[in-house]
């Protein structure tokens, strides 16, 4: 049987919520965009073009970076820890060097005994405080084990038996949607026992730069206005990258059928001539699907006729809103 420290070491980083390279570098290459907007003055043409350039690939590479598949059925079967017993090991070690303690000529000689045998004694107190100490931190280790054992235990059967509400419990302790948060998305989830509609709510006006930077032949700053298309075209790239990223996730932490993605942006409704939140992009994604592509090779926005879903895109004006996947 699997020992609960011994799976934890085998999880993968998104498992055991340690961050992620490439999660890190999404977030250091937001904030430093975000900084460089702030400055009225670009004075470091060099790291200008390629933090404007890092940030641009991280807005349309999101799908690059994936957690692995989750083993519920392996975390169904590791085994509770087992509370540690006190060996008493330095005692033990202590208490036989006083036992076996045999005074040599030297230490008769000198009128040593008595203080070598006070010095050993004086050792085994040591040593019992020592054992005592390490002991507690056995057990404080141990409650902490038993915890994350009882949670994940009860998220793996609550996996296995298709419970929605521990669907949540999942998303929430594994947070796979951080760095995607970080851009100023935000998601919301509708959980079913085998599937799971999710709301993505973008901001892509704000977080899509508006500006191209380049160095010239003279190695001076460049800075212009980015053409609409080009700016279309870069905010398709980001939504599907999210609609991605968000779709795979998902599937390495719960094994649903399928999801059904649904992208919303604020847009003028000419029907009411207000502002108002419309999906612009509704995709439902399998599994299979999705573990067949090449996901550092594919285009994202060419990458949705792979899926059933509804886009009206034109590289003129942008996305038009659509009508959801049933």
């Amino acid at each position: 049987m699997t020992t609960l420290r011994g799976f934890v070491r085998s999880m993968n980083a998104a498992a055991n919520r340690a961050e992620r390279e490439h999660q890190r570098r999404n977030r250091e290459a937001a904030k430093k965009f975000k900084e460089q907007q702030k400055q009225f003055e670009l004075k470091n043409a060099t790291e200008s073009v390629d933090t404007w350039n890092e940030y641009v690939t991280v807005l349309k590479t999101l799908h690059w970076d994936c957690s692995e598949k989750i083993d519920w059925f392996q975390i169904n079967n590791v085994i509770k820890p087992i509370m540690p017993q006190n060996e008493h090991y330095h005692e033990k070690t202590a208490q036989h060097k006083l036992s076996n303690f045999k005074p040599s000529t030297f230490h008769k000689m000198l009128g040593m005994t008595k203080r070598k045998i006070r010095k050993l004694e004086e050792n085994v107190k040591e040593a019992i405080s020592k054992d005592q100490l390490h002991f507690q931190n056995l057990i404080q280790q141990y409650n902490e084990d038993v915890t994350e054992w009882e949670m994940l235990n009860k998220m793996a059967q609550g996996i296995i038996n298709k419970k929605p509400e521990v669907y949540l419990e999942v998303i929430k302790y594994f947070e796979p949607f951080a760095d995607i948060n970080d851009l100023g998305t935000n998601i919301s989830f509708y959980f079913n026992p085998n599937f799971i509609n999710i709301d993505l709510d973008t901001n892509g006006a704000q977080i899509i730069p508006d500006y191209e930077l380049k160095l010239t032949t003279t190695g001076k700053l460049s800075r212009k206005i980015m053409s609409k298309s080009n700016f279309y075209e870069l905010y398709q790239d980001h939504i599907c990258s999210a609609v991605l990223r968000i779709a795979r996730e998902t599937f390495a932490h719960i094994p649903v059928e399928y999801v059904v993605i649904n992208a919303h942006a604020e847009m003028l409704n000419s029907e009411s001539g207000h502002i108002e939140k419309q999906i612009i992009l509704s995709i439902k994604a399998y599994p299979e699907t999705l573990e067949k592509l090449n996901m550092k090779q594919l285009d994202p926005s060419n990458s949705m006729n792979n899926f059933i879903h509804n886009m009206n895109f034109k590289k003129t004006s942008g996305f038009l809103p659509v009508g959801q996947i049933q």
